[in-house]
């Protein structure tokens, strides 16, 4: 293996501190590669897959946002290269000089020493889905989606495009080389969940091995090319419970079934073998069925050895080349170490989170809030000058979707899937209350005065509860789909919701009755927000267009079009001048209230826009994202973008 010299050794390292401060404190907050207007990044991005480099001293994480590599000596991070985007996938040569990445334009080449690109490898009609190299590092094979459905062999030196194989039925989820690297070993999610050998020196399929039940995820190779371990989904026609979810392992050589593992309650995703190939590690990703366990099994009898827990759901697993220990990424954000011989924890690398669905600035500006998502139901609390997280608040059980503030910032409320509204106090983090709803609360506010809170609610219904009593006070029925926003007006007398039945519908706060409804959405409305000063409200939908209602006339003033795909969050500026959008096409757009014209365009997360909050004095704007990061926005600085869009 290359070694690293001493000059770049201390580049790497000076640059590990600038961008990752050494406080736990600010362990998520980076200054990377910042996009044009955006002056803090909290979070690394979502991870998709781990590897240890062939030393064992280096690992590199593929994440929603580029390449983290990490020492494994001290844990300290940096980002192999400048490029923003999304990597799937990450694998390092045998001698450990390049690392191949996976995106939607190709496979990115990289000298990992330098981390200098070399080349791109296009040619799949989309962006791959695995890669491996040969043993000799001479060649790396890909692996197409369901839409190209080819494996393609390159030449690892060159780029040059060798040999295509064709035969699978749909998307390629795994791929192996043989230690001699004459049989390429694949499998295949959907539809066929099958196995395929084939042979890399004649270009020709060589066997099939059938026998999961549904899509298989995961492949894994021991050493010695003797046995192969695939995982599937593998349900039953009983449907709403996961059958065996098993590993199966299969006579590499001889393309024979030897054995089934069951154990998992949930799809298996991610395998991998000790070096000594007496050791397997399964985990499962807590997606179909409440499984997020680690197992690790004895490759010679079949039986589990182990079951490890404290993962929100498992992505990726690596062994160390020596062996003693293995690293799982979850989709919790955390990269955990575990003993491989006590099968217990050693270490947590932090600094990569799980996407947040809710965003929310404190009334004085000073706190900014994000919610927990689907892995890690964990709502954080971050100092909004510098992104250093400043507490987390634990209780919920499954994701949150919504949060809100008190009006006198004392107080955060989160409505989550668990079917619970937690109260928090923001300067200790300890719960002050909690009401049980029975359903799902997509949505809640705060009014004016505090001592309501609206929750729009799963079961169609919006609840209102007293704040002090911690009682309800009432239910509102009227409409007949999922409330998924609820808002109220400034003088706390009128209580807006927005529904996935496509219209709005207003309240009387004290009576309860029902006063308004404005229809005219023609798709599910995700967000709607009051202006300070009540004369209009903004309601946001499924297909990416915004209206500005009148609320005196209640008629329609605006609609604001330039969104492709559904908007998820909308918030007035404090001046009522500007409106901020956030859709699930990438894009945060600030549009002029007046006119409707679209002022400025923010670009910069990798996936689409989960929720949106303006701070108070209207010159941050914070953002957060399917790509599990939240960007703060100055936008005294975002540039106009007349002239660079459309």
């Amino acid at each position: 293996m290359k070694i690293i010299s001493s000059f770049t050794l201390l580049i790497l390292l000076i640059l590990s501190t600038l961008y990752l401060p050494s406080s736990s404190a600010q362990d998520y907050n980076t200054q990377w590669n910042l996009p044009e207007g955006a002056k803090v990044r909290i979070g690394r991005g979502g991870i998709t897959e781990i590897t240890y480099s062939p030393d064992g001293t280096q690992l590199a994480v593929a994440t929603s946002i580029g390449i983290w590599v990490y020492n494994m000596s001290t844990h300290q991070g940096f980002p192999l290269t400048m490029e923003i985007g999304w990597v799937r996938g990450v694998k390092f040569s045998p001698d450990g000089e390049t690392l191949a990445s996976i995106t939607d334009r190709g496979i990115q080449l990289w000298n990992f020493a330098t981390g200098k690109h070399k080349f791109t490898l296009t040619g799949h009609i989309e962006g791959p889905t695995d890669v491996a190299f040969s043993p000799n590092g001479r060649t790396l094979a890909s692996g197409g989606t369901w839409k190209d459905k080819t494996i393609r062999l390159w030449d690892a030196a060159t780029g040059r495009h060798k040999l295509t194989l064709t035969g699978h039925e749909g998307s390629i989820s795994g791929i192996a080389f043989s230690p001699d690297g004459k049989t390429l070993i694949t499998s295949e999610s959907y539809p066929t969940k099958v196995i395929r050998l084939w042979d890399v020196i004649k270009g020709r399929h060589k066997r099939t091995l059938k026998g999961h039940k549904d899509s298989v995820y995961s492949l894994a190779l021991s050493s010695d090319g003797r046995i192969l371990a695939s995982g599937s989904k593998d349900r039953t026609i009983q449907l709403w419970d996961p059958s065996d979810s098993n590993i199966r392992l299969w006579d590499a050589v001889r393309g024979r079934h030897k054995r089934t593992l069951k154990g998992h309650t949930g799809q298996v995703n991610t395998l991998a073998f000790s070096p000594d190939g007496k050791t397997l590690v399964s985990g499962s990703d807590g997606f179909s069925g409440e499984d997020t366990t680690i197992c690790l099994w004895d490759v010679v009898t079949g039986k589990q050895k182990g079951s490890l827990i404290g993962q929100g759901g498992v992505r990726s697993l690596s062994f160390s080349p020596d062996g003693r220990t293995f690293a799982s990424a979850g989709a919790d954000g955390n990269i955990l170490l575990w003993d491989a011989l006590m099968a217990s924890h050693k270490g947590t690398i932090v600094g990569h989170m799980d996407a947040s669905k809710s965003v929310a600035f404190s009334p004085d500006g000073l706190t900014l809030a994000t919610s927990g998502g689907w892995a890690d139901n964990t709502n954080r609390l971050w100092d909004a000058g510098t992104g250093a997280q400043k507490g987390a608040l634990t209780g919920h059980t499954d994701v949150v979707w919504s949060l809100s503030f008190s009006p006198d910032g004392g107080m955060l409320a989160s409505g989550s899937r668990d079917k619970t509204i937690r109260l928090w106090d923001v300067i200790t983090g300890e719960p002050k209350g909690t009401f049980v709803t029975h359903t799902s609360n997509m949505s809640v506010a705060f009014s004016p005065d505090g001592r309501t809170l609206a929750s729009g609610n799963y079961d169609k219904t919006i609840r209102l509860w007293n704040v002090i009593t911690r009682e309800s006070k009432g239910t509102l029925v009227g409409h007949t789909d999922s409330i998924d926003s609820v808002a109220f007006s400034p003088d706390g007398r009128t209580l807006a919701s927005g529904s996935d039945d496509k219209t709005i519908r207003l309240w009387d706060v004290i009576t309860g009755e029902h006063q308004q409804t404005l229809d005219g959405h023609r798709s599910k409305i995700a967000s709607i927000s009051f202006s300070p000063r009540g004369d209009i409200l903004a309601s946001a939908s499924w297909n990416g267009t915004i209206f500005l209602w009148d609320t005196e006339t209640l008629t329609l003033k605006q609609t604001l079009k330039g969104h492709t795909s559904k908007v998820n969050g909308i918030a007035f500026s404090l001046d009522g001048n500007t409106l901020a959008s956030g859709s699930n096409d990438g894009w945060v757009v600030l549009w002029s209230v007046e006119t409707g014209e679209l002022n400025k365009m923010l670009i910069g997360h990798t996936g689409g826009i989960n929720d949106i909050s303006f701070s108070p004095d209207g010159r941050t704007l914070a953002s957060c994202s399917w790509d599990s990061t939240v960007l703060l926005w100055d936008l005294t600085r975002a540039s106009s973008i007349t002239d660079k869009v459309r």
